[in-house]
């Protein structure tokens, strides 16, 4: 890694080292020989990445009884897509860059659904690798992931993608216990060595959703009237060092719409009408709001140059408006 890579990683990652989902990072280069008649993309835009998210989400009919962990993986290489391209077309949530928010701002970002060219004009190439088997392993538990075949329906993205083989359910408490000596393990294969990274990670508190709009959320969903500032309420971790996300997810057919702002783990932030205002007016269109509370730290693994750990806890309601029939 040369310095200005290291500069940009000490500055994403320095500041909230520390806390909930995992990433692995990693850059390197891969012989590629364009078919006749493509144009061929530059050596050093080559780029090797990986991405492992576990997620942890408060079951909404068991509040108070228990979590289920999801997660999964993908090992990268790609010419011609920068991370975030890539993981928005594998279908990848990405928790790991806010270096465009301040603290208590909220971004308001429109895509397509389907926001991925499908021509292959020679520029662009993504293989999805294989890492053999992956598991993240604590003394108490061992998450295993199962590889699966990308679908063929991009010509320039091929490969596999893990997941969580079975989703676990476990008590917040029994989460609380797995605070330290974390392993990440992968067996390799012909395209990246087996590698396994000892981590000492607090695993941090399950995050619980109280109130939004000055009403219960323990249902699972709320009513919620235009014209207003929302409120929303959650248990605290207790940490202010916390990162944590607190977003409104809307969909149409063919678009998401979403405000995301980033603000202090105290327990409580208000969205301003301002900014609900801004969302599209999409008729009866689904709108979700979700908590976030994001632990990342980087590590060494073999066959990495950087990796990074993120791990997510999350609860969520739906909003109903009112003001649609």
């Amino acid at each position: 890694m040369n310095k200005k890579q290291k500069s940009v990683m000490e500055r994403v990652f320095g500041s909230i080292g520390g806390m909930l989902f995992m990433v692995f990072l990693a850059h390197g280069c891969a012989d590629h020989r364009p078919s006749p008649g493509q144009t061929s993309v530059a050596a050093d835009d080559d780029k090797r990445f990986g991405l492992l998210t576990l997620q942890l989400t408060q079951e909404t009919t068991a509040r108070n009884g228990t979590v289920a962990v999801n997660g999964g993986a993908v090992f990268v290489r790609s010419r011609g897509m920068d991370r975030a391209e890539v993981l928005k077309a594998v279908g990848t949530p990405d928790y790991s860059d806010f270096s465009e928010f301040e603290a208590g701002q909220c971004n308001l970002v429109i895509r397509p659904l389907a926001d991925v060219p499908l021509r292959d004009d020679g520029t662009r190439d993504v293989e999805l690798l294989e890492a053999g088997d992956v598991s993240i392993e604590t003394p108490e538990n061992v998450v295993k992931l199962r590889s699966t075949y990308f679908p063929d329906l991009v010509p320039y993205i091929s490969g596999v993608t893990y997941k969580v083989a079975n989703s676990q359910r476990r008590p917040p408490a029994a989460l609380r216990k797995q605070q330290k000596n974390t392993r990440i393990r992968a067996t390799g294969s012909f395209d990246i060595p087996a590698f396994r990274a000892d981590l000492d990670i607090d695993i941090p508190k399950t995050v619980t959703l109280v109130e939004v709009g000055g009403l219960s959320a323990a249902g699972g969903s709320v009513d919620t009237e235009p014209g207003r500032d929302l409120s929303v309420t959650w248990e605290p971790s207790g940490s202010p060092a916390t990162l944590f996300l607190v977003e409104i997810n809307q969909y149409s057919f063919d678009e998401v719409a979403s405000i995301r702002c980033l603000v202090p783990d105290t327990g409580i932030f208000t969205i301003p009408e301002e900014t609900l205002s801004s969302l599209p007016m999409w008729g009866s269109a689904t709108k979700r709001l979700q908590v976030n509370r994001i632990s990342i730290q980087p590590f060494d693994a073999d066959g990495l140059d950087d990796g990074v750990f993120v791990l997510v806890a999350q609860d969520s309601v739906v909003l109903r408006d009112t003001s649609v029939p």
